[in-house]
């Protein structure tokens, strides 16, 4: 059989490079790094080099997380012969650990102290405590390792014996290798007298922490009936004895486990086990049995009769009770609903906390079965709030249903607020329902709350700066331009040295021009033709600086000018009589791939906050904005800046780049949508049949690609096209079954 030749040599470096990103899209790693060396065969182009070893650290990250640690070493190993720099060096120590390579991993983790975390330290720490002593001859005799070895050693022996282990425990620190461990024991020394408080110990454990199987057997000990039968049966014999040391059974009492571990895979009944356990309660002890009775009652209410001959009566509460668990299980939660109320009845006038919980467990099961409508959700909140007013999760819950309720929104806001004065979560949501109505000293004074709680909360600070600049806009409005001053004053003590973007310095500038009469508002009536031709106005040096300064904060050029004209437009003052008094733009400036790419952002942050001058302003910068045509965008970037375009709704600036993109990427979806979208401006009729026809063939390979935000973009344009078009009735494909459809698969 003759060889296929090898074409990749033949095809251009446009063909590859869009093979590359491809493949890199659809996480093709192996194919993805074959394109970039074929690209870099052809030119040594610094980009595609740094993408090869991006796609490398991808490719190992994704088989590390199939659980191949050998293949992601390698992998690593292979993007580390390609550059100097250590990106992911600590992810590569751990994979080196689960892949046994314990030693190696020691060694480097001595050599690159500045490219290691501490949650490496707490993984060797579990490696010494797992009998791997060849490893403390690699550390030093006084690092932490070292140092605190013996005092958890201690610890762990203390504890075996039943011995005080405080002492020890005391001594090791927060920051210690084996903090994890001493969380361990601190919860084995607890469980018996307070199993729910010491289980809680357990949550604090990292997410990558070499100690959570540990954990999950401590768990397991304090569960009961078929749950425990269902954990213990995928243990081996070490694990069983842990857990029968924690249960303290002894090996009649471990035998009968056994059975009932038997029992469970024979018949696998509920029926079966709690004959199993009354039959067997002189061995394992009345308590034990009635709790494992007790627990297996909700998969089997028949036995009710059963375990009241046996262990006595259950109040009206717990038969409710076991009636609603066992609803659950068979998904019928509106029965399940009809018990839990019966519940709350029985216990209201005595117990109002599990009152409350119960109604909490309703509101879970609603938005568990998606059902949220059918439940009085809000009234349960509500009164669980009333007969437990100190659970967060509930507030957080009311205030996100009545989002759209501006009253109740509020009203639950400040509920929330002052019963949790100094919590972050709630007080970020507080400054937020501020600003929403304008109520920037309030939004200030929250943020100043979350501020001294957390002294680093870059949105907090944000929020104050915002607040003061805010509110000086509308003292400027009503001439208070002193109160102003002391606004954009305090709002520049909000700014770090590093985040200063000229903004406060802008409005200073505008305060000034207004407080002294040099400009004034601009009127409604007046129109843009009139506004060009207004006269420039004198400035004086300080205001002159205040400009100047503002423009230089920001090292973009474009980005710079940008914000200027908002923020003179957000006044209503004149760009025009201010702009040829400053700096203008460099001659010949081109801006850079980031600088647009931030631009974006910006213009995304203002028209979150619903300022609707963006595509004005685009215009005014149109020559500078032009050139960024030339540019080489990836396929996301394009999207973004597409995205971006048509929200603020300059459709001219999205055709370009829409027909720029499509030279690049003729078949993609969405950019064959943007171009036509653009091309309708404020006439559908400008579609035509070809590109209705291109629209169709779109929205096909949208749903062949999975890409279901392009698809409901076409869709609704589509329709809108079937309504106004001469092309005859196009609507029949597009029914609103088809489209809820696609919109939940979102």
């Amino acid at each position: 059989m003759r060889k296929k030749k090898n074409t990749s040599q033949h095809r251009s470096i446009e063909t590859l490079r869009t093979e590359a990103a491809k493949f890199l899209a659809v996480r093709k790693y192996k194919e993805a790094i074959d394109a970039y060396k074929q690209l870099l065969k052809k030119e040594n182009n610094a980009e595609w080099q740094r993408a090869l070893i991006h796609t490398y650290l991808l490719w190992a990250q994704a088989v590390a997380h199939k659980g191949m640690y050998k293949e992601a070493v390698v992998l690593w190993e292979n993007r580390a012969k390609l550059c100097a720099d250590k990106k992911g060096f600590d992810q590569y120590l751990f994979w080196m650990i689960r892949a046994h390579y314990d030693g190696r991993a020691a060694r480097l983790f001595i050599d690159n102290p500045e490219h290691v975390t501490r949650q490496l330290y707490v993984h060797f720490g579990a490696l010494l405590l797992s009998g791997k002593t060849e490893l403390a001859q690699i550390f030093p005799e006084d690092s932490e390792l070292h140092t605190q070895y013996v005092l958890i050693k201690s610890a762990i022996q203390a504890y075996s014996q039943g011995k005080e282990t405080a002492p020890y425990l005391k001594k090791i620190t927060f920051r210690s290798p084996y903090r994890d461990m001493r969380t361990i024991l601190k919860t084995l020394c607890t469980i018996d007298k307070e199993p729910q408080t010491a289980l809680q110990l357990l949550d604090k454990l990292d997410a990558e922490s070499p100690y959570l199987q540990f954990a999950e057997l401590i768990r397991m000990s304090v569960q009961q009936g078929s749950d425990m039968l269902s954990s213990m049966s995928k243990l081996g014999i070490p694990e069983k004895n842990f857990i029968a040391k924690l249960k303290g059974w002894d090996k009649t009492q471990l035998k009968v486990i056994a059975m009932l571990q038997t029992t469970a895979k024979r018949e696998g009944t509920p029926k079966a086990l709690l004959e199993v356990i009354i039959a067997n309660r002189p061995v394992l002890g009345d308590q034990y049995s009635q709790q494992f009775c007790h627990a297996l009652l909700p998969s089997y209410t028949t036995g009710l009769k059963m375990y009241e001959r046996v262990f006595g009566s259950l109040s009206d509460f717990e038969k409710n009770r076991i009636a609603a668990l066992n609803s659950e299980r068979h998904e019928n939660f509106l029965k399940a609903e009809k018990y839990w109320r019966l519940c709350i009845a029985n216990i209201l006038a005595h117990t109002p906390l599990q009152a409350a919980l119960i109604l909490r467990h309703l509101v879970e099961n609603a938005e568990k079965c998606e059902t949220e409508d059918e439940y009085d959700v809000p009234e349960d909140l509500t009164e669980s709030l009333r007969l437990d007013p100190d659970d967060k999760e509930s507030y957080l819950k009311l205030i996100a249903w009545y989002a759209d309720d501006k009253r109740s929104y509020q009203k639950w806001v400040e509920a929330a607020i002052k019963h949790f004065p100094k919590d972050s979560e709630t007080l970020l949501i507080a400054m937020d329902a501020a600003m929403g109505k304008k109520a920037f000293k309030k939004a200030v004074k929250f943020a100043k709350i979350l501020l001294k709680v957390d002294p680093i909360n870059t949105q907090a600070r944000n929020v104050a700066r915002t607040c003061h600049i805010a509110h000086a806009r509308k003292l400027i409005k009503t001439k208070k331009y002193e109160l102003a001053r002391k606004e954009l004053t305090q709002a520049g003590l909000f700014e770090k040295t590093h985040q200063r973007n000229g903004v406060v310095q802008i409005n200073q500038a505008l305060l000034e021009l207004q407080a002294e009469g040099m400009m004034i508002p601009l009127l409604k009536k007046q129109t843009a033709a009139q506004r060009k031709r207004a006269t420039p106005i004198q400035i004086n040096t300080y205001i002159h600086d205040l400009f100047e300064e503002a423009l230089s904060l920001d090292q973009s050029s474009i980005r710079g000018h940008f914000r200027l004209i908002v923020e003179i437009k957000r006044q209503n003052l004149d760009p025009y009589q201010i702009r040829p008094l400053l700096s203008p733009i460099k001659k010949g400036y081109i801006p850079t791939r980031r600088e647009i790419l931030e631009l974006m952002t910006l213009i995304n942050a203002y028209f979150a906050n619903q300022i609707t001058c963006m595509a004005d302003t685009l215009d005014d910068l149109k020559l500078y904005f032009q050139k960024a045509l030339k540019l080489e965008f990836s396929q996301e970037e394009m999207l973004s800046i597409c995205l971006c375009l048509k929200k603020v709704g300059h459709k001219l600036f999205l055709k370009k780049f829409a027909e720029r993109a499509l030279k690049r990427w003729s078949n993609e979806p969405a950019f064959i949508y943007y171009q036509i979208y653009a091309k309708t401006k404020e006439n559908i009729y400008h579609v035509s049949m070809k590109d209705f026809e291109r629209l169709q063939n779109a929205l096909d390979e949208a749903e062949e690609q999975g890409d279901h935000r392009t698809m409901v973009m076409i869709m609704d344009l589509l329709n809108q096209i079937g309504r106004h078009s001469l092309f005859g009735n196009m609507e029949n494909d597009l029914d609103p079954a088809t489209i809820i459809k696609i919109l939940s698969n979102l």
